[in-house]
Parts: structure tokens; C-alpha cells; sequence
């Protein structure tokens, strides 16, 4: 087809498809720069091999105080630290993609 000819009649293309996103990482509400910092403390250290206990214990000589209780931290603390910020990293990284056939559509204007 000569060059002339498709500027007489032009077409019109379209190519759709439907893209699903699935994430919780909307939900997750922000944390204190502090609770944010002390929890990803714990975790560094508990990624370095450090145990619950020894977290505990190096939390209490920094002199960290529990959010709600003015006690010292124990071991459950620490773990229920991690086991808690493990989940909210899976949610925040956690995102489903679901992509539907691609379609084209040809058009005569």
C-alpha cells in the first residue's frame, strides 16, 4: 500500500489489556521514627545472630523503655518484636499482579 493511500484512509489501533494489583501494603499505618528505628534495630541484630535474650538485654542497658509499660524488655519482647515486624514486611513487599490477555483492536476511521 502506497504511502497516499493511508493518509486517505487512516487506522486506528488499540491494544488493552487488564492489569489487577493485590497489595496490603496500602493497610500498613506508619510507625514513629523511634518504634521504626527500634524495630529495625532488633532485626539487624537479630539477622547478625545475636539472640533474644542478648537483644533484651543490650535494649535494657541502652536504657530503652516498652512503648506502653514501664518495665524492661524480656526475651518474648524481642520475639514478638520480630514476628511482628516479619509480617509487616511481608505485607509491605507482598504485591500480586494478575495480567490479562492482551487484545487489538483494528478501527477504520
Amino acid at each position: 500500500m502506497s504511502r497516499s493511500k493511508l493518509d486517505q484512509h487512516p487506522n486506528l489501533l488499540i491494544l488493552q489489556c487488564t492489569v489487577r494489583l493485590e497489595t496490603k501494603s496500602l493497610t500498613v499505618p506508619d510507625l514513629s521514627i523511634e518504634h521504626s528505628s527500634r524495630l529495625s534495630e532488633v532485626w539487624d541484630l537479630s539477622e547478625m545472630g545475636v539472640s533474644t535474650s542478648e537483644i533484651s538485654k543490650i535494649f535494657n542497658e541502652k536504657g530503652y523503655q516498652r512503648k506502653h509499660i514501664d518495665k524492661p524488655y524480656t526475651q518474648k519482647d524481642i520475639s514478638m518484636m520480630r514476628a511482628k515486624y516479619r509480617k509487616r514486611l511481608n505485607r509491605i513487599s507482598n504485591v500480586d499482579v494478575e495480567q490479562s490477555k492482551w487484545t487489538i483492536k483494528w478501527y477504520r476511521i
